[in-house]
């Protein structure tokens, strides 16, 4: 016998050796759909003892699913999701008080964050991050309403779940409200309107805002009429394949009027065209670009097949010294221009 139980053994473990070569190390037997199979053979014919067996099962199941159990099962798990946030919460509190330099001034708001951003993957330490970089990256936080704060969290927490990192929400925030003139649901709505306009160009939120709060700088002018501006600009930049610090460098000669009557005075001498001086200077950033590369397509020849001193002349026009952004941008397509900014509009 102990001989047979030996072999057994080794039958047993050679043959499964043999199954996970292959993949199969998994057994039937030992699974829980085996053991349930197993469990209703038991149970299965007329036989006095399997009568006995289902009716031992009845009560079995009957007993774990009492209501007891359920209400037991369901007091632990309910006390330990809030011993939980409990212990995120106390964590949170420390951290942000650390940073801030306050003492519960903001305990309502880091609570509320998680707790309304928690289907969204809004973590309290997320919630606390956002916190601190609003409270250090805006001059109105701290004077808003707790529901405003909690908003502004929230969202600011959202975004970082995009990749927009809190301090870039925090810059743009403080435009919105100093040069935009925005209200907190006004700003949220539109760095939204923003960063899924990104998406739609197939770029990331997290550079779009990035962009967005570079080019403030100049078109802060604008005041709301700013994110419209910058739309065209990225829509543009898109389909140049630049970047839209590019593009502003190219026009932003024409902000004054001796800048605006010499650049158009060269595109004209180079081109023969007509661009008026004080059409120039009025025209927003992104419609001087579309202009200046229209004046150059419509000479009736790609600028890459210009001989090399027209296109140096003509870059040099435009205040470009890197050819190869010359070559992109004055051949860029203006239909995939259109195009971008449509679906920027529709997205």
């Amino acid at each position: 016998n102990k001989a047979k139980k030996e072999g057994n053994g080794e039958v047993e473990q050679m043959a499964s050796s043999l199954g996970k070569m292959v993949g199969i190390d998994a057994k039937f037997s030992s699974s829980n759909i085996g053991k349930l199979t197993d469990t209703f053979a038991l149970m299965s014919g007329t036989t006095e003892e399997a009568r006995g067996n289902a009716l031992l099962f009845g009560q079995e199941l009957a007993s774990t699913f009492s209501m007891q159990n359920i209400g037991l099962n369901i007091f632990n798990k309910v006390f330990s999701e809030s011993m939980d946030v409990l212990d995120a919460f106390d964590k949170g509190l420390a951290s942000l008080s650390g940073k801030t330099g306050t003492v519960g001034k903001f305990n309502d708001v880091l609570y509320d964050t998680q707790r309304a951003g928690n289907l969204l993957g809004v973590t309290m330490d997320g919630a606390a991050n956002a916190i601190v970089a609003l409270n250090a990256g805006t001059s109105q936080f701290a004077k808003l309403s707790k529901k405003t704060q909690t908003d502004l969290a929230i969202s600011t927490s959202q975004m970082e779940a995009l990749g927009v990192s809190a301090s870039d929400t925090a810059d743009f925030m403080e435009n919105a409200f100093k040069i935009m003139n925005m209200s907190a649901s006004e700003a949220i709505d539109t760095q939204t309107e923003l960063a899924m306009s990104g998406v739609a160009l197939g770029m990331t939120a997290d550079k779009m805002i990035k962009d967005f709060n570079g080019a403030s700088k100049t078109l802060a002018v604008y005041g709301k009429g700013s994110v419209k501006v910058f739309k065209g600009l990225a829509a543009q930049a898109k389909a140049a394949g630049v970047e839209v610090s590019t593009l502003l460098g190219v026009v932003e000669k024409f902000d004054t009027f001796s800048g605006a009557a010499e650049g158009a005075a060269q595109f004209n001498a180079l081109l023969g065209t007509q661009l008026s001086t004080t059409q120039m200077l009025m025209m927003t950033e992104d419609e001087r670009m579309k202009t200046l590369v229209e004046s150059v397509q419509a000479q009736g020849i790609a600028f890459g097949d210009m001989d090399k001193f027209t296109q140096k002349s003509i870059a040099a026009a435009a205040g470009i010294t890197d050819m190869n952004e010359a070559n992109r941008i004055f051949s860029m397509s203006l239909g995939d221009y259109e195009a971008n900014r449509r679906e920027m509009e529709n997205n």
